[in-house]
């Protein structure tokens, strides 16, 4: 999406405003990067976001075997997740929650929800969110769906 917005956008209106520079004030500093640079970061971020969509999104359909929960879930989540984490914003905890978490621009913007929460503590977070997603969707759709190794009697090495 990067590359082809670029192209368009370069091609349409010209490649002379990708070197200007892009100000930015984040922890009582003014930094400068270039607009490419800024917009590549921030679809890198919300790359993030859809990742972790993506990933909760399969674990709720391997649950519940309902793909269309899944869906309408995960799109209700995403659009009340800013609701929620602002409602919850005054709680200590609200830092080791997932859409507290999934906004990684506020790390660009020098806004983070809390003062405690940095970078790579919300990496963390995520990553631990992603494991436990994963392992959920893959126990319960191989349980669910009767796939095991003493179930079919396949020798090990045969299944999985």
């Amino acid at each position: 999406m990067f590359a082809a917005s670029w192209l368009t956008g370069g091609t349409l209106f010209g490649f002379g405003g990708a070197a200007e520079a892009h100000l930015t004030y984040a922890n009582g500093a003014v930094t400068e990067t270039s607009w490419t640079w800024y917009i590549l970061k921030m679809y890198l971020f919300d790359g993030v976001q859809l990742v972790m969509m993506v990933t909760l999104a399969g674990a709720i359909a391997a649950v519940f075997r309902n793909g269309a929960l899944a869906i309408g879930l995960s799109i209700g989540l995403t659009m009340g997740s800013s609701i929620i984490v602002t409602l919850l914003r005054q709680y200590a905890w609200v830092k080791y929650v997932l859409f507290a978490n999934m906004d990684l621009t506020q790390y660009v913007t020098g806004t983070p929800l809390r003062s405690d929460m940095t970078l790579n503590f919300s990496i963390v977070v995520l990553c631990i969110y992603y494991v436990l997603f994963v392992i959920f969707g893959w126990l319960f759709f191989f349980t669910r769906n009767g796939i095991s190794r003493h179930k079919n009697r396949l020798p090990p090495g045969q299944w999985g």
